[in-house]
């Protein structure tokens, strides 16, 4: 984890903690949002611009090929990013896409999280994340393998809480993760005030699972040290975060055969004229191309 400045990463071939599967050793969040992306392909064709990116990862045999298409006066943008297994044996991962938000900028009581989640788990299977055996590391505000129905949440002293509100900036320290299923693949972060967000779309077939990771100066210790005052939102293919290995375990990983590759497409943009979203309908179109979901 060391060098994470926040912003939009691609969390692959392992979600979350450093793990030990299949005698390959995992580094915490994957390897590919630190990987040296290289230039493959510039395309302009009037007011559309297309730009291409490859890297190969170190640990393990996958190929990823990411491609940003931007419109002029489109408020829209469109990513597809493409794994590929270029070994010769079946290959385990996890996938995802770490959105970092800052708590303070969206901390200003105004912001809420609308998504079409049914269920929230809290802390998921905590007792294998290393803090858990340093007490007082990690500030958990909701029970470990809690489960609700969101956006109800309930804090571990039994305090109802409004998962979807983001939290005023310093009202709170805590650190947590909670699982949103039955999300239909989008979310968007509203301002109720202003009338205005930003959305995701994704295949939700594909990313079945959002992640909300919350740090709001709550986690003391390495890396943090309790100044970590940020929440992420991470559409992803398996959970919890505790790596490939325990994904597993619970038969939540993807796999790839030999030469086998899969696409995940995805739009993010940005939104006026509406304080609240309630249902996919609400936003605008899902931009991909059919090619994109055979793979």
């Amino acid at each position: 984890i060391n060098g994470f400045a926040g912003r939009w990463l691609s969390v692959f071939p392992n979600g979350g903690s450093a793990c030990v599967h299949n005698s390959a050793a995992h580094e915490m969040m994957g390897e590919a949002w630190r990987l040296d992306w290289k230039l493959a392909r510039l395309e302009e064709d009037g007011s559309v611009v297309s730009v291409t990116f490859e890297a190969a990862t170190t640990q393990t045999p996958f190929n990823l090929v990411r491609t940003i298409t931007l419109r002029s006066n489109d408020p829209v943008f469109d990513v597809v990013e493409t794994v590929t297994n270029t070994s010769r044996q079946p290959m385990s991962f996890m996938w995802g896409q770490h959105l970092t938000f800052s708590a303070e900028r969206y901390g200003d009581g105004d912001w809420v999280l609308d998504v079409a989640a049914t269920r929230a788990e809290t802390n998921t299977g905590s007792f294998l994340d290393p803090d858990a055996r340093q007490p007082g590391l990690r500030q958990n505000l909701f029970p470990a393998d809690g489960d609700f129905a969101w956006p109800s949440l309930e804090t571990v002293e039994g305090v109802a809480i409004d998962g979807a509100r983001i939290p005023r900036s310093g009202s709170t320290e805590n650190c947590d993760m909670i699982y949103l299923h039955g999300c239909d693949g989008w979310f968007a972060l509203m301002n109720r005030r202003q009338a205005c967000g930003v959305y995701m779309r994704w295949p939700a077939e594909r990313l079945p699972y959002l992640w909300y990771w919350q740090n709001f100066r709550g986690s003391l210790g390495y890396p943090w040290f309790g100044t970590g005052d940020i929440f992420a939102l991470e559409p992803f293919t398996s959970y919890p975060a505790y790596g490939l290995a325990e994904a597993a375990k619970r038969g939540v990983q993807c796999e790839l055969v030999p030469g086998q590759s899969v696409t995940f497409p995805m739009n993010f943009g940005w939104i006026e004229g509406r304080s609240r979203i309630s249902n996919v309908g609400d936003l605008p179109e899902f931009r991909v191309h059919a090619s994109h979901l055979e793979s």
